[in-house]
């Protein structure tokens, strides 16, 4: 869970890790000194002051560090950590049709795949995929990681990631799914819609967030 006490702990971990003081932190990152002192946390009044999305963003230039570690830092200092902080499994879309990366049932097999740190699990088998083409422009776009739930229900209109039984993996938007066969729409609106006999697919399963 994003919290006040959560954010400014992610930015005391990245100080310690990098061997600074909140105040050296600040001035590698071109900041003000000052910018997260503890005295800058809270106002005269007692209300709380959060670091700016601009001041992060050179906290992790500055540092070297990615996103995935602050948010691994945040909610490790949640009191509720275990249940809103979880690494999940990650590899590259176009590695995704191999048979070694998912069990029978679209699984994956975490042993194979690289991890990110994801904020809230409701699903203890939810993956991610790294968009590395461009053929799903302007909707996903090379570099984009989008997060499945094989629990997730599926329904009409959901964005979906579809594994066919060939090894082809594809991002679609389900149009409707009958006993037969699923009708899937592009992301682009330049292709014309897909129809797949079920015979075809051995699995399909929502796409539950990206981050882009």
């Amino acid at each position: 869970m994003i919290t006040h006490q959560t954010i400014w702990a992610a930015i005391d971990g990245i100080a310690e890790s990098n061997s600074l003081s909140p105040s050296g932190l600040a001035r590698a990152a071109g900041l003000d000194a000052t910018t997260f002192n503890k005295s800058k946390r809270f106002t005269a009044s007692g209300r709380e002051r959060w670091p700016s999305t601009e001041s992060i963003a050179k906290v992790l230039d500055a540092t070297g560090a990615d996103f995935d570690e602050f948010v691994r830092l945040m909610m490790s200092a949640s009191p509720n950590a275990e249940i809103y902080g979880k690494s999940i499994p990650l590899i590259d879309m176009d590695l995704a049709g191999s048979g070694e990366y998912f069990g029978d049932h679209g699984q994956p097999i975490e042993a194979e795949w690289d991890e990110i740190v994801f904020p809230e699990v409701s699903d203890e088998h939810m993956f991610a995929l790294e968009i590395v083409v461009d053929d799903y422009e302007p909707v996903y776009w090379a570099g984009d990681i989008i997060v499945i739930s094989p629990a997730a229900e599926v329904r009409r209109g959901d964005r979906v990631v579809v594994k066919l039984v060939d090894g082809e993996v594809i991002a679609k938007q389900l149009i409707r799914k009958t006993a037969k066969r699923v009708e899937l729409a592009p992301l682009q609106n330049s292709e014309p819609d897909q129809f797949v006999d079920l015979g075809e697919v051995e699995w399909i399963s929502r796409i539950v967030w990206v981050r882009q």
